[in-house]
């Protein structure tokens, strides 16, 4: 019997990354959604067990289409605020109108819901898409890996100020980095 994946953001790193192990399940069908398929590796683009559709985060009819007949949604965006929040509200509500059992929101992060809104704006979006998942009737899966070891001294690393070479924190400050890269092997 196949399990239909939705992927939403599949030319992302993370979803690269989870597409090929999923590839790696014969029963495992895959459905991406991508502004531009013309992105991805041709052996993902070309497997027989992946249908892609094209369209932007807030085209409702084609996400609409893309949603149906998912058993799960892997939601991988990473971009802006509106796209974070608004475009996975989309994609949520399109997602418990298809029957979609489970989704998985887009920020792979640290234990998030010990933070504050505003205390780190970047994380302010995850907060709010907690707060809708746990209005709606689907089984979200919020995934903590702590961090990526490839985004650690990267710009888009919130805690790291090269400049002022200091590391903002929530806690006491000894509390434990969990860190994991985006390859297992």
């Amino acid at each position: 019997m196949a399990f239909t994946v939705g992927i939403a953001g599949i030319t992302g790193k993370v979803a690269l990354c989870v597409t090929r192990e999923l590839l790696k399940r014969p029963n495992v069908q895959i459905r991406g959604y991508c502004r531009n398929p013309t992105r991805l590796p041709l052996q993902i683009s070309n497997h027989p067990r992946v249908q892609l559709t094209q369209g932007q985060h807030d085209d409702e009819a084609t996400l609409r289409s893309f949603v149906k007949g998912c058993d799960v949604m892997i939601c991988c965006y990473l971009a802006d605020n509106d796209v974070m929040v608004e475009g996975q509200k989309l994609l949520i509500d399109l997602c418990v109108e298809g029957g979609v059992g489970r989704y998985i929101s887009s920020d792979y992060t640290a234990e998030f819901p010990q933070l504050k809104p505003g205390l780190y704006r970047k994380k302010d979006p995850i907060l709010q898409i907690k707060e809708y998942l746990d209005t709606k009737n689907i089984k979200a899966v919020h995934i903590l890996v702590g961090l990526f070891m490839e985004t650690l001294f990267s710009d888009l690393f919130f805690f790291w100020e090269l400049k002022e070479s200091e590391i903002r924190y929530f806690g006491s400050g000894d509390e434990t980095w969990e860190l994991t890269t985006y390859w297992l092997s």
